[in-house]
């Protein structure tokens, strides 16, 4: 069972960077991938969404979720060709930088990323929080994949680029456990950051309950829900 509490509350808008701002006005902090998964097999985040087109603003119910994790494809230094996901504040972690992103041009819905940044991450793969939770997973870049599958949840526990999307192994085995059970689901449906281009490194927003309750990579256009939790607490 669902309980959103006082203290964490979600915060929509047809428009992504809107939603961001909402939840900063009001006090709270906007929660990254791995607080969101941790809030759903809690219980304190929906999985199920329902929302309402016909009003003036975009109204969740739970369910589908954006957060500041973002996903960058693009290379190393040497050339290697890597997606970086990073669950710490970037330069699409504020409304500004959302804005500024949508500005200078996106490409199928994804950010042009500072190829400075980047490196920057891929320097300090591995980094952790004061908690031990790791903060950035570098994979390599594998063209093969299809853009967005069905993975079976067995095969998910140990798929790299999916432990990297939640947050570690621990916390993605409890994840598509819970997953498997709330759903009484055999699969995860996941849409891959499938976006190198030799021009930029390009970023793009971690979803989570995007399509059939499933994990992605999400374009800047359109809706978005932030979870935010009251600083107060």
């Amino acid at each position: 069972m669902t309980v959103l509490t006082p203290e964490t509350q979600p915060f929509a808008n047809r428009r992504i960077e809107r939603a961001l701002k909402n939840c900063q006005n009001a006090g709270f902090q906007v929660l990254y991938m791995p607080q969101v998964v941790d809030d759903r097999i809690n219980g304190t985040a929906g999985w199920y969404s329902a929302w309402d087109l016909t009003t003036k603003d975009l109204q969740f119910k739970s369910g589908v979720y954006v957060t500041p994790s973002i996903a960058i494809t693009g290379k190393t230094r040497q050339g290697s060709k890597i997606v970086v996901y990073a669950h710490l504040p970037t330069s699409l972690a504020t409304p500004q930088g959302i804005q500024r992103a949508k500005q200078k041009g996106l490409v199928n819905g994804a950010a042009r990323f500072s190829q400075a940044k980047l490196q920057s991450l891929v320097d300090a793969d591995g980094k952790t929080d004061e908690q031990g939770n790791r903060l950035i997973w570098v994979n390599e870049y594998k063209p093969s994949k299809p853009l967005e599958e069905y993975v079976p949840i067995d095969k998910a526990i140990t798929d790299q680029e999916i432990i990297s999307f939640l947050g570690g192994e621990q916390r993605a085995a409890r994840y598509l456990s819970t997953h498997a059970q709330e759903f009484d689901a055999e699969n995860i449906f996941v849409r891959y950051a499938n976006d190198f281009s030799k021009e930029s490194p390009l970023a793009r927003l971690l979803f989570v309950g995007l399509i059939n309750y499933g994990l992605g990579g999400g374009s800047l256009e359109g809706f978005g829900q932030f979870l935010g939790k009251s600083q107060a607490t």
